[in-house]
């Protein structure tokens, strides 16, 4: 599976030259396989309609730019040319059916096939919030028509990798108060404490051994990594600091290519600057987790909310889990001397959770609250901990994901809400035997049980690339 980095202008215009005579005879050697219409067709920037010469039709969504190339949805551009359209989970294809047979356009492909005729384009296909898009000269070709482009298109991005092997910090934020050690945790004197964690390369190996192995299991299902750093990767002084940054780029250099790498440190270290994790908690806080977030819609190809357009309604009093680490100890009563502020961004679209302790998620526990706001701790985010919580939101995009996290991923929940109409957020901790908690649950099953999902995420903080989550991750096909 290939996948092509965003270009710029000025490389746009190599590959229109580089690939013009291919794509010349691509076309010369089409019009000898199509038959078909020759009518115009016209397509208006921001619209969800399209014109097929007086007669119009419907969008499931505008047309989009990238690479100086428009997209198109492309069950809804081919549908009026007499082909019967499905999906074939078994080839990752839509399946175009007409009088001269079946066809198939590969989703995250620049081939086609055209009744057993391989046919390679120079753009690739991909999918975006349940709808698969293909550029115009795919269209083109299968339709056998000539198209007409009016007005201004959205610009797009099309996902791509990013293994982070660019991505690099520096000590512009590094703290330079010297640390006193207790059980294992750095606490400053003006209230911040830290843990040194470390990336160990057969950790990382291992790992990333275990993503490929869930990416194996479930064919049919876009894969996401994200490692994201903790505390101490962009803020710990010299006896806290260990250079998590290569230990996650060996996670993603080891990664099957069909996994997609989300960079969340670029985007959170250009906001270095802000609150990005707690002084008191050994967690981000949901600003850092929003940053990670954006990432990950960015490796998708889709925008995000701004974080202004979330009204907060925070705790001015918040001392989170470090004081019981280092209980007794000096550190204590720093840590405890020295609250902060818990901020909370609230939902903007409509949901309901439910927290279920079984794979069918037949035995339900209780509600779920994406937020809430009687509790002032870490655990405000989306109830803390469980085993399954399912959300139901009012996103309108079509897609359902699963998340799998430990409890950095409570926070990084409260956002991806916006983003699917199902989340299912899963903590392999609490499953398999681990931890007591002997029910099972395997994702091929849970996949077959909901009526299948778009997204796997998978997010894990340095610790989780330890033996134990890594562990329990793999028992989640197993």
């Amino acid at each position: 599976m290939r996948y092509i980095k965003h270009r710029s202008n000025e490389s746009n215009l190599a590959v229109v030259v580089i690939f013009g005579a291919t794509i010349a005879a691509i076309i010369l050697c089409i019009v000898l396989l199509f038959t078909g219409r020759t009518e115009k067709v016209y397509f208006t920037g921001g619209s969800n309609t399209f014109m097929i010469e007086e007669d119009t039709y419907q969008l499931s969504a505008e047309p989009l730019l990238c690479d100086n190339v428009v997209y198109v949805p492309a069950a809804d551009v081919l549908a009026p040319f007499g082909y019967t359209i499905s999906w074939d989970s078994g080839r990752n294809a839509l399946e175009l059916v007409n009088e001269d047979g079946s066809s198939f356009i590969f989703l995250d492909s620049y081939t086609a096939s055209y009744t057993g005729n391989t046919v390679d384009y120079p753009n690739i296909t991909f999918a975006r919030r349940g709808i698969m898009y293909i550029p115009v000269d795919m269209m083109r070709q299968f339709a056998n028509v000539e198209l007409v482009f009016e007005g201004e298109y959205r610009v797009f991005e099309i996902p791509w990798r990013d293994t982070m092997a660019d991505t690099a910090i520096n000590d512009d934020y590094r703290l330079t108060e010297t640390p006193t050690k207790y059980n294992n945790v750095y606490v400053m004197q003006s209230g911040i404490a830290m843990e040194p964690i470390a990336y160990p390369r057969d950790n990382c190996l291992a790992y990333a051994g275990v993503v490929n192995n869930i990416a194996a299991a479930l064919p049919n299902v876009k894969v996401y990594d994200e490692v994201v750093p903790s505390m101490a990767e962009f803020y710990g002084p010299a006896p806290v600091y260990n250079d998590q940054l290569s230990g996650m780029k060996l996670i993603y250099e080891n990664l099957n290519t069909e996994i997609m790498t989300v960079n969340a440190v670029k985007e959170m270290w250009a906001h270095a600057g802000e609150k990005l994790y707690f002084n008191t908690d050994h967690h981000w806080t949901q600003r850092g987790a929003y940053y990670a977030y954006k990432a990950l819609m960015w490796t998708k190809g889709e925008e995000v909310l701004p974080l202004e357009s979330f009204t907060t309604q925070n705790f001015d009093n918040f001392v989170g889990s470090w004081p019981s680490f280092v209980k007794g100890t000096p550190g204590e009563s720093v840590l405890r001397n020295h609250p902060e502020t818990l901020e909370r961004f609230m939902p903007v679209t409509q949901c309901t959770g439910e927290v279920y302790s079984d794979m069918e998620m037949n035995n339900r526990l209780y509600p779920a609250q994406v937020i809430n706001l009687n509790e002032n701790s870490y655990s405000t985010f989306i109830m803390g901990d469980q085993p399954i919580t399912k959300f139901v939101t009012g996103a309108g995009t079509g897609e359902k994901a699963v998340l799998l996290k430990e409890s950095y991923g409570d926070a990084f929940a409260t956002w991806l809400i916006n983003n699917y109409d199902e989340l299912y957020v899963i903590d392999p901790r609490y499953w398999n035997g681990f931890g007591g908690h002997n029910n099972p649950m395997k994702l091929p099953a849970l996949y077959e049980n909901i009526g299948g999902f778009n997204d796997l995420i998978i997010l894990s903080s340095p610790g989780s690339a330890s033996i134990d989550f890594r562990n329990a991750l793999a028992a989640l096909i197993s």
